[in-house]
């Protein structure tokens, strides 16, 4: 016994040290990601005769762009140690885990990366060099209160497994063992393609399990499988083989009783469901049989068939119990296309009290489904409630409905299956239990349908719409004929109160008053292609009309709007819309605004705008949250004439007079990441164009004045295809792009911390499509990454997605550029530039440090001091955060070096070692001129002659983007000889090997 006791206070003192050494170079061999713990404790007792290792703490985080994303957390992992392997062999072997509170998220991004991809590649050469000195051989894997999230934006699967206890064994030494399992999952929840299939369902797994490892086959043996109360058994193999899965699997129910499929529909798992009186019969079988391949798109076949017979279900809560319950419903694809399963629902039929349900649904084809279907339903929409409560909300009334369909339904088409649905309300009520009053006396008669399944035949006739709030009255018809020609029959009538209306429909924190009413007579046919329009006498009118906000004293009152819509002919040309008022007036400052639209065959318009609005008053009325608003807009403006000249720019007929100024106008706070301020700004209006006299204002850091001409403004806000055209002239003192780049987020959406670096990347912003504008800019300073421009000048263009600079120079680095090219985001996904400059005397290793395209390029000019002038020509495609994707580049030009000396560059390094000269490494080198072309993913350097430290050379050769390189380097080593001795350099660019005579090609 005492040696015992000594033995269990001396032995983990005396490993403890080793253990976690060699667990941390495990670790850091196997994983490529950050695994840290907070504690490390050893036990001998806990597993006796083993030692167990105590985690606490234990966190693993992803890599790259998931470096901020947990992967795994667990509160304590023990690991039960091998003592014997310890004593003699001297290494650890794991025989068993039991995590407590582990937590697991899993995610797979839209392009297919997922954080799980964390194992380091193996090659034999390190496994030989780097024997693993841990040994796992586990025989049982315990999870205690364990969580598992796995979201897939690829596949769009999400999956959720809370709260799980598991415990599994099994001889993982062997290739072939049974692997036995106990597993309670308290709540799971499954959504895939945005159908919820299961909510917080509790699951049950006992099983045996055949592993056979080195053939990634897993056999089911004996197994029980429980969700809720339904309980399934499989039987059958899966099999991982390269990229695909084979399977073979039955399913088939172990208990028939009815109530255990009634626990997988949403809302009936109740804490009473084992008392819930039912009884009736239940069937359930099925297969999958093939294989399951993402990249070929195979799937296996499968069937499932369900059905009941003769069920019964009483709720206590229920005056009448759901009598006569059958269905038979079938799964099945046969084909091995996912496009080609059949939904079979061959009958179905259920009870509740008097009002039965019953009739037959088949789909086939999930695409462009040919559906069949013949629905009758005979509802107490009270009852219903009672067995599907909605919170907080009261519903009655009885439904009749009948629904026969069959054909193809394509929504790209607009293709309808043939159909006829006739659906009556009566007795309608809804009320919210927090609202003093129902919408009651709800009726309606629907009747619709497609005699061949096409749009232009469709019929849809609302009869005998009514609805009350007190004395609020809505009733009439409404019925429309065929599309996109439609004949109409509407006479709606509406008498509202808004304080009324209200006191069903609150809105939070305001009170809202005025008479509201609707009078709306239409008949006839509306057709664009035959110029037709319904007799319309339509009118809307609210009077009196004010909006308060409880947290401030002044309302905005004095609201009318009248509007009128009138058609006397059945012609477009004689139809009219007319505003004739809309005004408001905020603490004794009126708004106005009227206008009309006529003769819909040109667009005959009129639109009067006067008022003057405070922002900050507005905003008190209407708060934005997380914004502020301050400043004064006044607007006098008044416009009227026809479409077709603003189309064909004939403003010479068109009345466009008016200006709007603003003052003072801030926009701030939480939301707003950079605060903007228009101190002043005058738009004056004219038929052809709005002239912006003066505006003067800060853009976060960035203090802007603009002033010029924007044009086709009218055509521009009436026809969606229309650009908007300006003339600007346009200055600023700093100009901080990087302030208005969208924030940082990791690969999962979760905002990153401000001393993150790794995902502080630059994202694509995308040009907008609809402005045509030519700015001449004076830019005193500007900020790119780290790059800081001073002295810009020259025309900006922003046109149809792209933007455009032409022969813009600017000052960077202490040197003179000179710029023209374009970036084009008409192919958001595939953003591509294409620029030409030339640059004069830029500092080379500065370049290097600050702008990350040379760092790609030139990555000898890390160590490499002088200046060089270029000119260069570039063209490919950006990634998502902005960097050039390398394998598209294409391009060339000349570089000029008048005076430059290259440190620890290894190729003259090792050029120097085999001419036996060490002059040659870290070279001086002088006026020369290199021409150089980038294509398919490689810079070519065309032959051109220098002295090397004083000796002739001629080089050339290619390196790839990745960094391997082929050059050819001859060098006159003994002068005035003339003879070059010919240095064959390949490898790559930090590992180079030379080999030393001729017979040597390079690979262009």
């Amino acid at each position: 016994m005492a040696v015992i006791i000594l033995a269990a206070l001396i032995l983990p003192a005396v490993y403890k040290d080793k253990i976690r050494v060699d667990l941390e170079k495990e670790i850091d061999r196997q994983i490529d990601a950050d695994v840290t713990f907070s504690d490390v404790r050893v036990r001998l007792f806990s597993h006796f005769p083993n030692l167990t290792l105590s985690l606490t703490d234990l966190l693993v985080m992803g890599k790259e762009e998931f470096r901020t994303d947990t992967l795994t957390s667990v509160k304590e992992a023990r690991l039960e140690l091998k003592l014997w392997s310890l004593l003699t062999k001297r290494e650890v072997e794991i025989k068993s885990i039991q995590l407590e509170d582990p937590e697991i998220h899993i995610y797979v991004l839209k392009d297919g990366r997922a954080n799980y991809n964390i194992t380091k590649p193996s090659t034999d050469s390190i496994q030989q060099t780097q024997p693993s000195s841990v040994n796992i051989a586990i025989d049982k894997l315990s999870i205690h209160h364990g969580d598992i999230f796995y979201t897939d934006w690829k596949k769009n699967i999400f999956v959720s497994a809370v709260d799980i206890e598991h415990e599994g064994g099994g001889d993982f030494l062997k290739n072939i063992f049974d692997y036995e399992t106990n597993t309670v999952i308290r709540q799971f929840s499954l959504t895939y393609d945005k159908v919820q299939y299961f909510l917080k369902k509790t699951v049950g797994i006992d099983l045996i399990m055949e592993m056979n490892l080195p053939e990634n086959k897993f056999t089911f043996k004996e197994n029980r499988i429980q969700v809720n109360h339904f309980v399934f058994s499989v039987e059958g193999f899966f099999q991982q083989v390269v990229n695909e899965y084979a399977m073979k699997l039955k399913f088939q129910a172990q208990e028939t009783a009815f109530k255990n499929i009634l626990s997988l529909i949403p809302g009936l798992y109740m804490k009473n469901f084992d008392y819930m009186e039912t009884h009736g019969d239940l069937g359930f079988s099925g297969f999958l049989d093939g294989v399951y391949s993402d990249s070929t798109k195979e799937m296996p076949a499968f069937r499932f068939d369900m059905n009941v017979k003769n069920a019964m279900v009483k709720i206590d809560s229920l005056p009448d119990a759901f009598n006569n319950i059958n269905f038979d419903l079938a799964i099945e694809n046969r084909e091995r296309i996912l496009d080609s399963t059949v939904i079979d629902l061959k009958n179905f039929h259920v009870e509740l009290g008097k009002h039965p349900v019953h009739g037959k649904i088949k789909i086939q084809g999930l695409h462009t489904p040919r559906i069949a279907a013949d629905v009758f339903a005979d509802v107490e929409i009270a009852s219903l409630e009672r067995l599907f409560p909605i919170k907080k909300l009261a519903l009655k009334g009885k439904v009749n409905c009948e629904l026969k369909a069959n054909g193809i339904y394509d929504e790209k088409k607009s293709v309808l299956p043939a159909f006829n649905l006739n659906l009556q309300l009566t007795d309608g009520y809804i009320k919210y239990d927090t609202l003093p009053r129902p919408i009651s006396n709800i009726h309606f008669h629907l009747n619709a349908g497609s005699k061949d399944g096409k749009l232009e035949d469709m019929i849809v006739d609302f009869r005998k719409i009514h609805a009350e709030v007190d004395d609020n009255i809505l009733h009439g018809f409404l019925k429309l004929k065929g599309y996109p020609d439609t004949e109409i029959d509407a006479d709606l009538d509406a008498d509202l109160d808004l304080e009324d209306l209200e006191k069903i429909y609150p809105m939070k924190d305001y009170v809202m008053k005025g008479k509201f009413t609707l009078d709306v007579l239409a008949k006839g046919l509306y057709s664009k292609a035959k110029n037709k329009f319904p007799l319309v006498d339509t009118k809307m009118k609210l009077t009196n009309g004010s909006v308060q906000y409880k947290k401030y004293p002044y309302p905005i009152k004095d609201i009318q709007f009248f509007a009128e819509a009138t058609s006397k002919t059945n012609n477009l040309a004689d139809a009219k819309f007319n505003v004739s008022k809309l005004t408001y007036t905020l603490e004794d400052q009126p708004f106005e605004i009227s206008g009309s639209l006529a003769n819909l065959n040109n667009y005959e318009y009129s639109l009067s705008i006067n008022g003057r609005a405070d922002l900050s008053k507005l905003a008190q009325v209407y708060p934005l949250n997380g914004i502020q608003l301050t400043g004064i807009i006044d607007a006098q403006l008044k416009t009227s004439g026809l479409l077709n000249d603003l189309e064909t720019g004939n403003y010479t007929k068109v009345a466009s007079t008016g200006k709007m100024s603003f003052s003072n106008i801030g926009v701030s706070g939480p939301a707003i990441k950079n605060p903007i301020k228009i101190s002043t700004a005058l738009f004056t209006f004219t038929p052809a164009k709005v002239i912006l006299e003066n505006m003067e204002g800060s853009f976060g850091k960035s203090n802007v004045k603009i002033h010029g001409d924007i044009s086709n403004y009218m055509a521009f806000a009436t026809q969606s295809k229309d650009l908007i055209r300006g003339d600007l002239n346009l200055s600023c003192d700093t100009l901080d792009l990087n302030e208005w780049m969208p924030p940082a987020q990791t690969a999962t959406g979760k905002p990153v911390v401000a001393e993150d670096t790794i995902h502080s990347k630059l994202t694509v912003i995308e040009v907008p499509k609809n402005i045509d504008f030519v700015f001449d800019s004076e830019i005193h300073g500007l900020k790119y990454e780290d790059l800081e421009i001073t002295n810009m000048d020259g025309e900006i263009t922003v046109k149809d997605g792209v933007l455009s600079l032409h022969e813009t120079g600017f000052n960077s680095l202490n040197a003179k550029f000179s710029f023209s090219g374009s970036y084009n985001t008409r192919d958001i996904a595939h953003p591509i530039f294409d620029f030409d400059m030339d640059v004069k005397d830029l500092d080379i290793h500065r370049a290097y440090q600050e702008i990350g395209l040379m760092r790609k390029l030139a990555p000898s000019a890390a160590n490499t001091y002088g200046k060089f002038s270029v000119t260069y020509k570039l063209q490919g495609e950006l990634t998502k955060d902005m960097q050039p994707k390398l394998e598209t580049l294409t391009g060339g030009g000349i570089m000029r070096i008048a005076d430059a000396k290259i440190n620890g560059m290894k190729m003259f390094d090792e050029i120097s070692k085999s001419a036996k000269k060490k002059e040659i490494n870290d070279p001086h080198l002088k006026d020369f001129e290199m021409e150089t072309e980038i294509k398919d993913g490689k810079i070519i350097v065309k032959p051109f002659s220098i002295k090397v430290s004083g000796f002739d050379a001629d080089i050339e050769g290619v390196n790839t983007m990745g960094g391997v390189i082929n050059y050819l380097v001859k060098i006159e080593l003994i002068p005035l000889t003339k003879i070059k001795i010919p240095f064959h350099v390949t490898g790559r660019y930090d590992n180079p090997k030379v080999a030393l005579g001729k017979g040597h090609t390079l690979p262009y």
